[in-house]
């Protein structure tokens, strides 16, 4: 079973919030729109107050002391953190510019040592008297090499 897409769960809410109101209904003996309502608004209200929860803690967040003791330091507020902000960025781009230095001349060295090897192994193993100053075993490899 896979992962249920975002249309079935709200038909699968939609459809329980129903059945919910039903029985609400049947309980307490009020209209079945009326209990719909009622659930309708007290789900608003829900997520209102989980709303306004989160803007005040960003507020609050926002609010917050720098070390330096500036309200709102982080944001700009406090001279000496905006500093050390910008340098650590600085910092961060010049380990990714050198991470991806390190990458590129990984790469191009893999590319010629490829080319390198295959260059050598073309030029030495062309030559049949070669193989005769061979030990055995580099004849083996170089015989192998051949069929690669």
């Amino acid at each position: 079973m896979g992962r249920e897409s975002p249309t079935e769960n709200f038909f699968k809410s939609v459809v329980s919030w129903l059945i919910f109101a039903a029985l609400t209904d049947a309980i307490f003996k009020t209209g079945f729109w009326f209990t719909v309502l009622i659930l309708a608004g007290i789900s608003l209200l829900l997520v209102g107050l989980a709303l306004a929860y989160s803007r005040f803690a960003q507020f609050l967040m926002r609010r917050k002391r720098c070390p330096h003791g500036i309200r709102r330091g982080k944001d700009g507020g406090c001279e000496i953190c905006f500093g050390v902000e910008e340098l650590r960025q600085e910092e961060s781009k010049a380990y990714q510019a050198l991470q991806q230095r390190l990458r590129e001349i990984k790469e191009k060295a893999t590319a010629l040592r490829a080319s390198e090897l295959h260059s050598l192994r073309k030029h030495w193993l062309g030559k049949s008297e070669t193989y005769l100053q061979m030990d055995p075993r580099q004849f083996e490899n170089a015989v192998a090499a051949l069929f690669r």
